[in-house]
This record gives structure tokens, sequence and C-alpha cells, in this order.
């Protein structure tokens, strides 16, 4: 039978360990990297790949660089949980002994209403998306509807435990009985007695084993008992076992992995067929898989493996891609550093100590061997040529024969030296050394460091300040001092390396021209390369990097993080071979595959781990509402990946209201943004391989930070209009009050067109004639023509003023002057005028309203001075007040109160109201009150004179 075949290839296949070696991939998981607990019970994979753990301290989903734990704060029945099973939707049902039944969905707890009652619950199968449990303790059977209702499930009044689709068949247990039976086409088939149901010992098979109570071994350690007894055609096949030791390792619920121990051999079958390539990968591990309780393989063909003091490893598919051999492993705690190596044809490596002990270790047979101590010499360098040994020292070099052990020494002064064919090339002080013979010299106090040969007879040295060539066949010398600080030189048929220290590395022509630079600010240790591809191997600080050239330009390929594959110590040497790159540091030696710089196929994503403002967390929701003041936005990000980080290089952009800023490199795990404006935002992210050919995720996150009010359109429109609005109520205002005061001066304007015309009427004209005429007759022609001059001069100055609103105060008086003589000759009486103005007043530069002063004398003369049988006077005084200027007309008339008693109705005038009117315009034009008007009777003040004074001020306005 198959089943029997497989264990006897099982007993026959014997595989050897390696001694010494490690596999740098290989995790431990436990607390110091970040799990809860140390004691791990299950491990799977959910069905987006992530990988869940079930511990006694709580569950963990872990993404292969970031754990997520959930615990009682969570929403844990408790933290003790002891299985994990994943269904079709997702779901995560977790097994313990706690009351109820809880799983976990989309990350949060959540548990099967009115099941507090079920005590040990734990899940079985699924059947058409239906989730199927029983209880551990008494394997009652129960199914979830699509209300999430728990209910009872029984065939004949009978626990159903198990469904296997492949054969349509059930298995199910009677309580009455406490037997195990199985159920197809409607017949029950009971196992034989003492037999146990054991889920997923064969592919397809229903198997049960031979139960020893009292041992209880199955349920610990799932180990084979003397029978196995399996349902085939219907019927119960019995298979002895008792001459097997076997264990099945693979998870119960694990129905694509057979994985079977015997003895110490393994043995993986991968839906139902014998799998190679995964058996003789957990079989090469024989040191770590010892003592094991399960081994769960994920979609990656990653191992998982359990051990029996409940410790968890993680051992990734490519695991053996590098393999180390520790130093300290190999010595001894006191075998000091390595200081420098060199490999061999026979995959031999001769190293020296800081010690300076002299070693030659072979890395097939992994034996170890001292070719020779040095007390009182440190060796500076190692050259193998096919079986002799060249060990450099300061002052001479050392030949050993490897067949022979001969020894021979040669005293050569060298700082650094290279053997070409039977040639030795060398560097000591400023020259450059053939077998003794100097080729090349430079008058240089600093000393040459470095040497390096093509076989074209081209010589490559350098010192801190700068790089030389030295064309031994054409005796040519090229320099190039741009480069400093050099610590390797090495090169191929058209191109010339030089590694620095902190500068970088540089590509240069055979004449030193530099093409390209890369690496900047990195130490680079050592430079190998393979001839057959044409690729480079540079190893630095950081890392090592694979580069092709490409039109005189790096192209990088592929890196490897040093502290991602957990290389310790400085790299030494590097030597490429049948496609693995030897590596020697001072801690280790190396054994690398090309496959993990070349392998393509790498799987990964940037998860969105948490978001927080100003450090409040907040639910990854679809879109993220934040206040204006929660500005500080922080994103941890991780990477989901169980390969190699260095395979991956990871980059965000952000979109802030549609428009996308430049894709930006970042190697943190959170990227803060501090004081973001309002706005709509996506941060985009992309996973790309190193090389950056290949996008192999997009992840994306959005929130909106809201705006204060002022920000938002409504208050901009709103602000807009009103805005708007206070323009156009300033502009008419300013309207208004422009016509207003254009009303003013029209009513100005003609008010002074009234007092114009008041001086202008006919009967004055025709007054003023007649009495050009009487004088002509009774006085002749010299005094008639006295008068008209006057008149015509007064006229004239009338019509002058016309269209002005300002006359100088001089000419108000001449005018009034003029006005005064006229109406004396009119009336045939003498007017005495009087004019008294302030010796601090320069009249000439004085500005009053036009007009304003002759009415006043006109009332004088009308009402005061005509109806008085006195002499006629008036007196106008004009003096200064702080910023006014006071005009005071006196008349010795018959006084302002006589006037008012009389009543005199047959001579209207309009003057004073004309005045008023012109004053009370001229204040709301001035905006203040600085024209005054007064009159009052001299009488009040003197009873011996009697008269009309009246007083007006205007402010001192000079003419420009």
């Amino acid at each position: 039978m198959k089943i029997i075949l497989i264990f006897f290839t099982i007993v026959f296949l014997n595989l050897n360990s390696l001694f010494s070696q490690t596999y740098n991939s290989i995790k431990e998981l436990n607390v110091e990297s970040g799990l809860p607990s140390d004691v791990i019970y299950n491990v799977v994979q959910d069905n987006e790949g992530y990988i869940w753990i079930a511990t006694e301290n709580g569950v963990v989903k872990y993404n292969g660089t970031t754990y997520k734990i959930f615990q009682k704060k969570e929403g844990l029945p408790n933290n003790d949980i002891f299985k994990l099973d994943v269904d079709s939707k997702n779901r995560i049902w977790l097994t313990g002994f706690h009351k109820g039944l809880y799983y976990i969905e989309n990350e949060i707890v959540k548990k099967v209403n009115n099941t507090d009652h079920l005590k040990g619950i734990t899940f079985t199968f699924e059947k058409d998306g239906t989730p199927f449990f029983k209880t551990i303790y008494d394997k009652k059977s129960f199914c979830l509807n699509k209300k999430k209702e728990l209910l009872n499930y029984y065939i004949n009044k009978q626990y159903i435990i198990d469904y296997d689709k492949s054969n349509f068949l059930y298995v199910g247990f009677n309580p009455k009985q406490r037997k195990y039976f199985v159920l197809k086409n409607g017949k029950i088939k009971y196992a034989p007695k003492n037999h146990i149901y054991c889920k997923n010992i064969f592919h397809n098979k229903i198997s049960f084993i031979n139960h020893n109570p009292k041992l209880n071994p199955y349920f610990i350690k799932r180990e084979l008992t003397d029978y196995i007894s399996y349902f085939e055609k219907d019927t119960f096949l019995i298979l002895n076992t008792s001459f097997f030791k076997k264990s099945f390792l693979n998870l119960e619920n694990d129905s694509k992995y057979n994985i079977i121990k015997d003895n110490d051999n393994y043995f993986i079958y991968k839906n139902g067929i014998y799998n190679n390539y995964l058996s003789k990968k957990i079989n090469d591990l024989k040191t770590l898989t010892k003592n094991l309780i399960s081994i769960y393989i994920d979609t990656q063909e990653n191992f998982w493996l359990v051990y029996n003091d409940n410790k968890l490893k993680f051992i990734p598919n490519d695991f053996d891609n590098i393999i180390s051999y520790k130093l300290s492993d190999i010595l001894g705690d006191n075998s000091g550093l390595i200081k420098h190596s060199v490999l061999s044809k026979n995959d031999e490596i001769f190293f020296i100590t800081s010690n300076h002990i002299l070693f030659k270790f072979n890395l097939k047979s992994n034996k170890i061997k001292i070719l020779k101590k040095y007390k009182f010499k440190q060796p500076q360098k190692l050259i193998l040529d096919e079986n002799f040994l060249t060990v450099c020292f300061n002052d001479e070099i050392e030949y050993i024969n490897l067949l022979t052990n001969e020894i021979k020494t040669k005293k050569i002064y060298n700082r650094n030296i290279e053997k070409i064919e039977n040639d030795l090339y060398y560097v000591n002080m400023s020259r450059i050394n053939k077998n003794e013979n100097i080729l090349f010299e430079k008058n240089n106090d600093l000393r040459f460091n470095t040497i390096f040969i093509l076989h074209d007879k081209k010589i490559y040295t350098s010192n801190e300040d700068e790089v030389i060539c030295y064309d031994e066949i054409n005796n040519k010398q090229y320099e190039n001092k741009k480069i400093r600080y050099t610590n390797i030189i090495n090169g191929s048929k058209n191109f010339i390396f030089i590694g620095t220290n902190s500068e970088g590395l540089y590509l240069l022509n055979k004449t030193l021209n530099i093409k390209d630079r890369t690496l900047i600010n990195e130490n680079i240790t050592s430079i190998e390369k393979d001839d057959l591809n044409q690729n480079f191997y540079i190893a630095s600080n950081k890392a090592i990097y694979l580069f092709k050239i490409k039109k005189n330009k790096f192209e990088l390929i592929s890196t490897l993080n040093l502290k991602d594959v957990f290389i310790n110590g400085k790299i030494l040497e590097m030597k490429f071979k049948k496609d693995k790159l030897y590596v020697t540091s001072t801690k280790s030696i190396y054994i690398i595959s090309n496959k993990i710089f070349l392998e393509n196929k790498i799987i990964g994503k940037i998860d969105l781990d948490s978001i927080s403002a100003n450090g409040l967390n907040f639910k990854k929701n679809n879109t993220i509402n934040f206040k204006r003041t929660q500005n500080n936005i922080s994103i941890n990000t991780s990477l989901f990946s169980f390969q190699n980080p260095s395979k991956f290089k990871k980059f965000y952009t952000v979109i802030k209201n549609g428009e996308r800023s430049k894709w930006i490199l970042f190697n943190e795990n959170t990227i803060t943004f501090r004081e973001l404006s309002h706005g709509d935002y996506i941060i985009k992210f992309k996973l790309l391989s190193t090389d950056e050919k290949e996008i192999y995720n997009t992840n994306e996150i959005h929130f909106k930070i809201q705006p204060y009010y002022w920000e938002t359109l409504l208050f901009k429109v709103l602000t807009i209009i009103a805005f708007a609005l206070l323009i156009f109520i300033t502009y008419r205002y300013y309207q208004r009050k422009s016509l207003r005061k254009y009303n003013l001066k029209l009513k100005l304007n003609t008010l002074e067109l009234k007092a114009l015309k008041a001086q202008m009427n006919p009967h004055f004209i025709f007054n003023s004639l007649n009495n050009f005429q009487s004088l002509y007759i009774l006085e002749g022609e010299k005094s008639a023509n006295q008068f008209l001059s006057k008149f015509s001069f007064f006229i004239r100055k009338t019509l002058d003023i016309v269209n002005k609103d300002t006359i100088s105060l001089f000419d108000e008086l001449e005018f009034i002057k003029t006005y005064i003589e006229i109406e004396s000759l009119k009336n045939n009486i003498k007017i005495d005028l009087k004019i008294n103005i302030d010796e601090n007043l320069q009249i000439n530069n004085l500005s009053i309203p036009v007009m304003i002063i002759q009415p006043i004398v006109e009332n004088s003369i009308i009402h005061g001075l005509l109806p008085s049988k006195n002499e006629k006077e008036i007196v106008i005084n004009i003096q200064k007040t702080e910023h006014k200027i006071e005009i005071i007309i006196e008349d010795n008339g018959i006084g302002f109160n006589q006037i008012k008693k009389q009543g005199n109705n047959n001579h209207k005038s309009y003057a004073t109201k004309i005045i008023k009117d012109r004053i009370k315009i001229l204040n709301i034009l001035s905006k203040k009150d600085t024209y005054e008007l007064t009159t009052e009777d001299i009488n009040k003040q003197n009873t011996l004179k009697q008269g009309t004074r009246v007083k007006f001020v205007v402010p001192i306005v000079e003419i420009i």
C-alpha cells in the first residue's frame, strides 16, 4: 500500500548535517523581538498572508516586521489562547479555556452572542461558507448561521466534528457509545474500539489511531501508537505501526501539508505528493529541528517551527542563501578578529587573526588548521598563487609552499603589494617598485597606500590626496586630484573603480577621468567583479551592492543591507566563485548565493499601522476628518514581507486637493507632517524593487483637515460680498456727500449771484445813471467823468469776481471803497470810511469769501446812515485773534434797535439773510464753525454814541 511504502522510505533515509554553519536569515521570535510572551502555542496564516501567533499572553498579528498584539484590553476573554483557526471570511477563531466563542475580524475582537454557557469551544471545519465548532471536553457540535447565531448541530442525535469534502463524508462522535464514526451516504461506520480521530495525518484519508488514555501521547505530540486505522472504500483498514517512531508535525486544520517525522528525518507531502524540495530544506536544518511540536508552512513556503519548550523560530524559504561561519564558533571566544584573508580554488579560506595566527579553514569539511603563529611580526596581506601562499609584512614577504609546507622569506619594504604572473609590484613610501626596481617615484611627502595592476601594465596607486596611474609600457603618468582618501582600487577591461573612506565610489576610465559617482558618504571596503556576467559587487559600511555598468554609469541591480542579513563586522574581502560570493568580515565568513541578488520573485507591501494627530490615535476609516488644530499628522507604517527588506524601496507622495507632489523615498517607519494647512489629503505609498523597475504594491490613506471658519469658502464669499457692500455703501456715502457738497456750493453760488444781483439791480443802475446826468448838468463834465470812471471800475470789478469763490482781503476792501464812493455820489452825501488793520496781517496774502463784507456795508448805508441826520461814518477794524481774523464794521447810524422799531418796509433787504445762509454753508463745507456773524447795537455799551456794530469772524487762509 501507498502509506506503507511511505513509512519504509522514511526508515532508510539518512541525512548528514553541517558543522558550525549558521543561517543569518533565521529569526527566533520572542519577547526580545516584540512578542508578548516566549510561550507559543500555535501559528496560522490568514487569507491576506499575515501570520497569527497564539501565545500565553495574547494573540499576535505579524507582517514580517511588526507585531500587532491583542490582549484583554483589546477584547480577548483572557490572554491564554492556545489555538487559532482561519475561515474563508478571514475570521480568526480563538480557542482557549474561556467561556464563550470569540473571533477577530478586521482587527476587532468580537464575540458570538449567547455563548457564555459554553467553555472550551473550538473551530472544526467549514462547509459551504458555514463554520462548525465543537467543545473540547464533550465534543458537542455547533454551527453558526447567517445571523451569527450558534446552533446545536446533530445528525441522528450524534455530534458531527468534521467533514471531508474530497470523499463527501462526515466524521462524528457518539456520546453514548463513546465511539467515533464515519457517515457516508446516510450510512454510519464506527471506528475500531479505543481509536480516536486524527485529522490530516494523511492527505484525503480519514484516519484514527489507537489511543491509550493513560499516556495520552497524541494530544501532546501527535505521535503514532501501535495501530492506525483509516477509512477507505467504505471500510476501515488497519496498519501496524509498532515498529515506527513517528509523529505528525502539521497542524490539525492544515489540509495542504502532511509533515511526518521519523527519528531525525522529515518528510513533507504537499497535497498528498512527496515534496523533495521542502523535505531537503527542512532536513538541512538538523540542529534546528530537534524537539519540535509543529511545523507550519506558509504560502511562500517559509517554515514556522514551534518547539517543546514553546519557542518559535521563523525560517525563510531562502534561508540557505546566506551561510555564515562565526569566528567565535570556529575558534572559541578568545579568537580575536580576522585581519586579512584570501580564498583558494578548493574552497579553502586562509586568514590571519588579530592574534597574529595564520589559519586554513576548509569550507567543505569545516575543518580548521593552524598554519603558523607570528609572535613578533604583524602580517599585512595574504596573496594566493596556485600552491604558494604569500604572507606580506612591512619589511619582508614570506612564501609558504602549501604542498611541502616549506617557507622562504625575502626582504622587501612595502606598504601594499600585488603579484602579476611572476612579478611583484609594490609601493614603498612615494615609489612604485617592480621586483626591487623603482618604476615610478613622485616627489611627495604622502605615502602611497594602495596598488592595483591591469594586464596591460597600467599601475594604479593612491595617497590621501590623489590617485595616480603609471603606464609601464608607454612610460606615461596620469593623475586625479579630485579623489581623496582612497581605500581600495579595482577595475575591469575598460573601467577603474575607486572606493573611498566616506566619499563613496567612483567610476573612472583608464586615464582617470571621472565618469560617475555613487554611494556618497559611504565607506567602501571591498570591490569584487564577476567578469563572466559583468557584475560588480561593492561592499560598504552599510550594504553589499550589485552594480552593472551601462553607458559609462553605475546601474544598481540589488542591495543587501548588512543589518538585514546580520552580517557583522567590517567586510575585508569578497571573492566571486560559481554563483556564490564569499565574504570575509572581521568576525565571520559568509557564503552568499548569487540568487539573493538576482532573484526577482519578491512579495511585499506597505502596511499602514496607525495614524495620529497631535499624539491622538485615530481609526483608519475610509476618510478621517481632523479638526483644524489637529494638523501635526503622524503615519506609522511597516513593511509586510517575510523576505529580506533590502529587496525593497519605499516611497510616498502627498496629494493635496488633487495636486500631487513628487515621490519621496523613506526608510523610517513613521512619517510625520507638521503644521499642515487645511485641505483634502491623500498620502499614497508604493513599494518598489531595489532597481525601481517593478511596483509590488500601492497603498493610500485619505484624511481631511477642516478649515477654520474664516478659511471656508462660505466665509470668503461672505467676506467678498461684505467688502463689495462696504465699497458700495462707501461709494454711495461719498457720492451723496459729494452731491450735497455740490448742492451747497451751488446754493452758495446762487446766494453770491443774488448778492450780485442785489448789487446790480436795475434800480441801483438807474439811480447811478440819473446821478451821472445830474452831475454832468450841475457840476460839469469833469465831475461826471470821475463818477463814470468809478462806476465803470465798480461794474468791471463786480463782473471779475462773479466766478470766484474767494478774494483777497485787500481786493475786498478796495471794492468796498469804490462802492462807498459811488453810494456817496448817488445819494449826494458824504460818507467817511475808516479802515484799521492789524500790523501782523498781510492782507494781500489773506483769502476771504467773495463779497462777504460788502453786503454788511450796504446794510449800514441803507438802513443806518441814510435815515440818520448826523455825519455819516463807517469804521472797519481788522485784527488777528489766534487762528482767526475778526472784521468789525461799525456805523454811526440810527442803530440796530431803532431800525427794528421803525419797521421800514419800504426797502426790503436780503443782504443779512444771504450772508447768514452763506456762513451756514461755509461752516458745513469746512466741517467746523469757523465763520461767525454777530450784530449788536452800540447803544448797549455807550449811551453817548449810537449806531450798529457787526462782527464777522473768518479763518486765516493764506493765498497759495
